[in-house]
C-alpha cells in the first residue's frame, strides 16, 4: 500500500485555517468584549446623536441636495406614469391600426415625407 504524502504548504494551510477558525470563534463568542463595545458606545450616544443631527442637518439644508431630491422624484413619478399609460397607448394604437382609412393615409404620408426627402 502506498503512503500518504503531505507537503509542507498543506500543513501551514490547514494549521493556519484552524488558527484563524479557533480565534474567529473567541472573538465571535466573547460577550465581554462585545459588553464593553456596547458600554463604549452607550456611554457615547449622546456626542454620536449630535454629530448624526449636525451631519444630517447640514445635508437637507443643501441646497443641491434639494435640487437632487426634487430631480429625482419627478423621475419616479415620470416613469410611474408613462408605465402606467404603456397599456392606455397600446390599445390606442391597436385601434389605429385597425382602421383602414387611417391606414393608408399613414401610408400616404410617410410616401409624402420619402419623395420631399429626395427632392
Amino acid at each position: 500500500m502506498a503512503g500518504i504524502t503531505v507537503s509542507q504548504k498543506q500543513i501551514e494551510r490547514i494549521v493556519t485555517e484552524k488558527i484563524c477558525e479557533h480565534v474567529g470563534s473567541i472573538i465571535n463568542y466573547n460577550s465581554v468584549l462585545r459588553s464593553m463595545v456596547d458600554d463604549a458606545i452607550e456611554s457615547q450616544r449622546g456626542s454620536i446623536t449630535n454629530t448624526l443631527n449636525d451631519t444630517l442637518a447640514s445635508v437637507v439644508d443643501d441646497k443641491e441636495f434639494s435640487k437632487v431630491i426634487k430631480d429625482e422624484f419627478r423621475r419616479k413619478v415620470a416613469k410611474n406614469l408613462v408605465a402606467s399609460l404603456e397599456g392606455a397607448v397600446e390599445k390606442a394604437a391597436n385601434v389605429y391600426r385597425q382602421d383602414p382609412t387611417l391606414k393608408s393615409r399613414m401610408i400616404l404620408a410617410i410616401e409624402n415625407m420619402i419623395k420631399e426627402g429626395e427632392q
